[in-house]
């Protein structure tokens, strides 16, 4: 179970129908954050630039076995102590990014171009600065000292953070990396929620 759905263009509606099409129930579209309620089902929560939808209901639902994945703007993840470290500074240049030898990246990355394609339609980024046992799983190609991509076990979950701009990649569907990234975390028969950027709605 997927969830929740957010509205960027087209970008939103296409990602659902990816995750449809892959055997997926994507269980709920909404603009504020997700009740614990609605949390309980869900194997994977999307949050794409909407931190204060990260809560304390999230942490409990990570910490339980559900796996977030928070896009931009992720402060709340580290600030709630789900992922040691922080978020850096804000650019505006290329965020391809080239995948580190991890578990997690190497499923992710199968069938990708290198480097992978993430954010060039504005090329924006935000960097991610890790710290403990946060694991780096693709840093930017231009610059290895950039984490783009990390995460963390937390409880029986799994957190993770993306600092690329996602959504401002033009034609990001269908067949991109972004979709093929997302296929091959989920995997197949997961119920997801996509969580969505209000400034874009």
């Amino acid at each position: 179970i997927i969830g929740p759905l957010g509205s960027y263009g087209a970008y939103w509606s296409q990602l659902s129908a990816a995750f449809a099409a892959q055997g997926h129930t994507v269980a709920f579209s909404q603009t504020g954050a997700a009740s614990a309620s609605q949390l309980t089902n869900l194997d994977y929560l999307f949050v794409f630039r909407v931190n204060a939808a990260v809560n304390n209901d999230v942490k409990t639902w990570v910490n339980n076995g559900g796996f977030l994945f928070a896009e931009w703007d992720a402060t709340n993840v580290f600030n709630l102590g789900m992922l040691s470290g922080s978020h850096g500074s804000t650019f505006n240049t290329n965020a391809n990014l080239n995948w580190q030898s991890t578990t997690l990246a190497n499923q992710i990355k199968a069938g990708m171009s290198s480097p992978t394609n993430m954010s060039t339609g504005s090329g924006y980024y935000r960097q991610v600065n890790v710290s403990g046992s946060t694991e780096i799983h693709a840093v930017r190609a231009a610059n290895s000292g950039e984490v783009l991509l990390a995460g963390a076990a937390y409880g029986s979950g799994y957190a993770m953070v993306c600092g690329a701009a996602l959504p401002d990649l033009a034609n990001s569907f269908p067949n991109s990396d972004q979709e093929k990234m997302f296929k091959n975390l989920v995997g197949t028969g997961s119920t997801v929620n996509l969580l969505p950027d209000t400034l874009y709605l």
